[in-house]
């Protein structure tokens, strides 16, 4: 077996995927973006892997060249799942596999002898066609999907900024080069293929540019996955609620009643409110309330706090009758202690200091 560079680069993506895919289904799959994501490697080494036989049986091959089909859904799931904390897969969401079974029956019939005989007599266009048909059909696929999760995400940071949510830094890093890691490596494959229309150069084959894309791809995942714990934060928060005793049902009523107190009676205001406090006017525990902001808001108790205070905050930053107060004024109306704590909170959720705002606004 001559080792080219596709080939090198094929077998160090398939160990890479190998080892990332054990600690997304066994450390992190307590969330359901990592598992998603498991799924999409799993996909990517049943396609690149060099262990099967050079000529597997028809339908074994048929099914091995349709999963790579898959990838593009499967990381469309992946992006959801990772911005939508409470996404659940549908049967509706089952449309999204439909071109990989297409692919399959197509390929079955291309690929077997017999049937493709029958092709080729009674349909020769498509017959003739069928190679460059399958890559467009692909590439279609893969632009789609592409397209489509760079629309989610968009609506997403839309919404996060309409509900003041206050992004953490790390999950932020994590989806953006989860997202445009893909994106940019699916270009760098598609200018590879062109290139080697284009610029043939014997021996050697610009498709490598799209297979090292990937792999740096994987590896600037793998790193971030690690260090910035995106693997591990939800299984501690599983494990640190192993033994609670609230059930999903008495978390949604809590939930609504939490928001509900929120906005009418306005806690946040104070600025030495505590969790304890909180959880004294819902009369349920501080560990149930922690839970409850951790698991459904995605937020510590600080931060869903300082949400409200934000929001507040620019109502009272923008409201004409108030245009005359310091805003020193606005941020101690608002439950803020501090100057400096109301600037670097306000900027990191509306992107320009309180000052600034008023101004445009």
């Amino acid at each position: 077996m001559v080792l080219s560079p596709i080939l090198i680069i094929n077998i160090l993506t398939i160990f890479l995927l190998l080892l990332f895919s054990l600690l997304l289904f066994h450390v992190g799959r307590h969330t359901k973006s990592n598992r998603y994501l498991g799924f999409y490697f799993i996909s990517q080494i049943l396609v690149l892997s060099v262990l099967i036989p050079k000529e597997p049986p028809i339908l074994l091959k048929c099914f091995l060249l349709s999963v790579q089909y898959a990838w593009g859904s499967l990381f469309y799931l992946f992006i959801c799942s990772l911005i939508e904390s409470n996404f659940q897969f549908r049967l509706k969401n089952l449309w999204l596999f439909v071109p990989t079974f297409i692919t399959l029956f197509f390929l079955i019939f291309s690929l077997d002898p017999k049937l493709s005989n029958q092709m080729s007599v009674r349909f020769p266009l498509i017959y003739q066609y069928r190679v460059p048909a399958l890559i467009a059909f692909f590439n279609i696929l893969i632009i789609g999907f592409n397209v489509a999760a760079i629309l989610r995400y968009a609506k997403y940071r839309t919404n996060a900024k309409i509900n003041m949510q206050l992004a953490n830094s790390i999950p932020a890093l994590w989806l953006n080069i989860s997202l445009w890691g893909f994106v940019i490596s699916c270009v760098l494959v598609q200018v590879g293929n062109q290139l080697d229309k284009t610029i043939p150069v014997d021996g050697f084959s610009w498709k490598v540019i799209g297979n090292i894309a990937f792999l740096i791809y994987f590896c600037i995942l793998f790193y971030v996955a690690i260090v910035s714990r995106s693997l591990t934060d939800k299984f501690q928060l599983h494990e640190k609620y192993k033994k609670s005793s609230l059930i999903k049902s008495e978390a949604l009523l809590m939930i609504s009643q939490l928001d509900h107190l929120m906005m009418t009676r306005k806690p946040y205001v104070n600025t030495s409110l505590k969790l304890k406090d909180l959880s004294e006017m819902l009369k349920i525990s501080e560990r149930n309330l922690s839970q409850l902001i951790n698991e459904h808001k995605q937020q510590n108790f600080s931060d869903y706090v300082n949400t409200y205070r934000v929001k507040y905050a620019m109502k009272l930053l923008t409201e004409p009758s108030l245009k005359e107060k310091t805003i020193l004024w606005v941020l101690f109306e608002a439950g803020f202690n501090s100057k400096s704590s109301f600037n670097t909170i306000f900027k990191k959720v509306t992107g320009c200091t309180p000052a600034e705002y008023r101004k445009n606004n």
